[in-house]
């Protein structure tokens, strides 16, 4: 496939957010060779509309907030098949990276750029609706810099957090302005906000994914699930819905700071759920927390990420 619409295979990637996916090259005129990710889906799937949507979002050209999408280049189809050709992040993505609790100040780190992805997104009139570490990917930076520079500008070094797979994305919103309710239960079932698991239930799009990055925030910081689904049939998650959490198989001490944004973040009212702008103004997000080991446990297991 990859000869076929001109590029070069070089290796299947690892199951993760992608799905169906090889690293591949292009040697383009006059330029370095690139490398690029080269995702597979069928024709029977909603392809065009995933393309439109992240085409929609990116842009056909780099703006400012951009930074934490991955970039989508091209578009193929070769018989029943789909080709995207997307940026290739060479530091895997968070779901397999990230196997370990991270230190409060990578964790804070990961998430702000998750955040501020995610307010890019919902500025295009668009929910990502399946917001989780495995389409969460990490490139690393651009520039070689020297420790001494690393010294000098930490949070430049660690790697760049892109969101992608825009699969199950959706429009919330027109052109003009007019709210459009999502239907359906879209997405991974252990990040589904609990308004997705009442039947016959509109849902309006932006809190799906400051739920969903709540839910993230708790496993970046723990490595560990609240519950198996936000829904009454889940033994854990019905003590939060009737405010006793601290009677939950989990222990909340170990989200440390970050307790009062989680609890903001994971609402289970949707008109209640803290809003983008607001998580942007949070205490617990604008407050560096101390770096400490920062740069050791961002470099730890860099080599074998692909």
């Amino acid at each position: 496939m990859a000869i076929k619409i001109g590029y070069n295979w070089r290796w299947n990637l690892r199951n993760g957010g992608f799905g169906n996916v090889s690293v591949v090259d292009k040697q383009f005129e006059n330029q370095e060779k690139r490398v690029f990710v080269m995702k597979r889906v069928s024709t029977s799937s909603r392809y065009d509309l995933e393309f439109d949507i992240h085409r929609s979002v990116f842009g056909f050209g780099r703006e400012a907030g951009s930074d934490h999408i991955i970039e989508m280049f091209a578009m193929y189809v070769a018989g029943t098949e789909a080709v995207f050709i997307v940026d290739f992040a060479d530091q895997g993505d968070l779901g397999n990276r990230c196997t370990l609790p991270l230190h409060p100040s990578l964790a804070q780190n990961y998430f702000r750029q998750l955040i501020w992805g995610l307010d890019f997104i919902h500025k295009k009139n668009i929910v990502h609706r399946d917001i989780k570490p495995l389409n969460l990917f990490l490139k690393s930076p651009s520039k070689r810099i020297t420790m001494n520079a690393y010294n000098k500008a930490k949070k430049s070094f660690l790697d760049k957090l892109k969101i992608g797979d825009f699969g199950t994305a959706e429009r919330y919103r027109t052109d003009s302005g007019k709210q459009l309710w999502l239907k359906g239960r879209r997405g991974t079932q252990t990040h589904l906000a609990p308004e997705l698991f009442i039947n016959g239930m509109e849902s309006k799009g932006p809190p799906l994914d400051v739920w969903a990055a709540g839910i993230v925030l708790v496993e970046l910081i723990t490595m560990k699930r609240l519950w198996k689904q936000a829904n009454l049939n889940d033994k854990n998650f019905m003590k939060y819905f009737d405010d006793k959490y601290y009677q939950m198989d989990f222990e909340w001490k170990s989200l440390g700071s970050a307790k009062k944004l989680v609890l903001k973040l994971l609402k289970v009212q949707s008109a209640f759920r803290i809003t983008i702008e607001d998580i942007i103004k949070d205490p617990w997000f604008v407050t560096d927390i101390p770096e400490d080991d920062e740069f050791e446990i961002a470099m730890r297991g860099r080599e074998t990420l692909v």
